[in-house]
């Protein structure tokens, strides 16, 4: 199952290889091949994914606090050096 498929086209006597689209569109295909790639690739082992995400999932009957707001405090800046008028003597 592909979106595209390869048509050999002559022009001019030269032999080229075109990808025609088989359907109008073909993203989410795409999208779903490139994820499976990534997961063989990766060589994932979900089973022991979904273990450890179940072992330190939050319980659920605790209510949750809502989140502290940081409070921004300023950028500290060192001082900045002299520049060439104040560093004159008079």
């Amino acid at each position: 199952m592909t979106a595209e498929k390869a048509v050999t086209r002559v022009r001019n006597g030269v032999r080229s290889r075109v990808w025609q689209k088989t359907r109008a569109r073909n993203e989410s295909l795409d999208v779903r091949f490139y994820a499976l790639a990534a997961l063989v690739n990766l060589d994932a082992n979900l089973d022991q994914l979904a273990k450890s995400l179940k072992a330190s999932s939050v319980d659920e009957s605790k209510p949750n606090e809502p989140p502290k707001k940081d409070r921004f405090q300023g950028i500290i800046r060192p001082p900045r050096p002299a520049g060439f008028v104040n560093s004159r003597e008079t």
